[in-house]
């Protein structure tokens, strides 16, 4: 069965426990015993497609990423301003060379801007790899802004708008003084590291290129969406959900979220703020319990999703789960619903690569470590809305 023949059965069970309901709210009456055992059986069956689902995306997804790395020559890198140091089948082959022997003889165009931190730019075709992965393990990268700078980006926020009203002929036009701030994105440094045992390095047929590519992208994906989410703004991005200024809900309760919650999230969203890159962003757990409720007329919240790749909808508006975001408890942040248009990345530079021949030596294992320069900030406070638990 296809992914999108899952999506319609999994839409059809939902349905059939809508149904389910239905009936019993007509008769004015609380569900029988074998009604609610069919519907929990019935939305068993739901989280089971769900994964299915989502196993059969990623298998798609990763066998999409290696045909493409594998036929691509000319990738466009990450940043879109900065000068490309690397190119060519020569420089390539001595980026590569330089990772499986550590030769750094021919490697001196590639230290480019990098030659003070003791790492090297790395090629167009494994930059490109790297973005990819990380772009499929970030949906907060995929749904933002992005911008590349060499310099710390200055970005105007008006906080007092311009304001039109109707005036009699030759009456004196009401002033406005618009009043403006601003938010500086800078630099931090994202980094991870990686060991490569001395046997794989020198064993021609493994692809070491490629699994750096996997490796690195995941690592920086996963990393990314930490800081933008929930970043703390202390030696590291602000994360959206740290943001002092966003409006917010507090549920009731400490552990479960309500529809009129959800929906008094939705509304906190000024209107203008609801077209555009909207989209919710929960904990897995958190959407799990919010699967089953309804608004005031009875009807589920949440709507799954049919195409092959498209999220579930929550009141219209995309789910996105992220392990980042906690779990229904006291205090908590538990979801929130945000128009990413409003949230800024900015990438400083390419991605660089250190190779590490001595730190692992004792153990027979080449390390490498890779890096890139970052920031990203919520430019406006009132394109996001939160519920934070009791």
């Amino acid at each position: 069965m296809g992914i999108t023949a899952k999506k319609q059965e999994r839409a059809g069970l939902v349905a059939e426990a809508r149904k389910i309901v239905d009936v019993a709210d007509v008769e004015n009456r609380a569900l029988a015993a074998d009604e609610q055992e069919r519907i929990d059986r019935i939305f068993g069956d739901v989280d089971a497609l769900g994964s299915a689902i989502e196993t059969e995306e990623r298998v798609a997804q990763a066998e999409a990423d290696m045909n493409h790395f594998g036929r691509r020559t000319e990738i466009e890198p990450r940043t879109l301003e900065v000068e490309t140091v690397i190119g060519g089948d020569e420089r390539r082959s001595a980026f590569r060379h330089w990772l499986r022997t550590g030769d750094r003889t021919e490697l001196r165009a590639l230290e480019v801007g990098t030659a003070s931190e003791g790492g090297n730019i790395v090629d167009d075709e494994m930059a490109a790899a790297i973005v990819e992965k990380a772009d499929e393990m970030s949906f907060v990268r995929g749904l933002s802004n992005v911008m590349a700078s060499s310099s710390d980006v200055k970005i105007p926020v008006e906080s007092t708008r311009l304001a039109a009203v109707v005036k009699a002929e030759e009456a004196a036009y009401a002033e406005t003084d618009p009043a403006w701030g601003q938010i500086t994105l800078g630099s931090y440094k994202l980094t991870t590291l990686t060991k490569v045992s001395e046997e794989l390095l020198y064993d021609s047929e493994f692809d070491l290129g490629g699994w750096l590519s996997r490796a690195f992208g995941r690592a920086f994906g996963l990393g990314e969406d930490q800081l933008f989410l929930t970043g703390s703004g202390s030696g590291e991005p602000t994360g959206i959900l740290n943001e002092g200024g966003v409006g917010n809900v507090t549920a009731t309760s400490a552990t479960d979220i309500t529809a009129d919650e959800l929906i008094s999230c939705y509304h906190t969203l000024a209107p203008e703020y609801r077209n555009g890159n909207v989209a919710w962003v929960m904990n897995d757990s958190t959407a799990k319990e919010i699967r089953q409720l309804k608004d005031t007329t009875n009807q589920y919240l949440w709507q799954p999703g049919l195409q092959v790749g498209t999220p579930d909808v929550l009141m219209g508006k995309p789910v996105y789960t992220n392990s980042n975001v906690a779990a229904t408890a006291t205090g908590n942040i538990a979801a929130a619903i945000c128009n990413f248009d409003y949230f800024t990345i900015v990438d400083r530079g390419r991605i660089a690569v250190q190779r590490l021949d001595e730190l692992y030596a004792g153990n027979g294992q080449i390390g490498f470590r890779a890096y890139s320069r970052l920031d990203g900030r919520l430019t406006q406070d009132a394109a996001c809305a939160t519920i934070t638990m009791a």
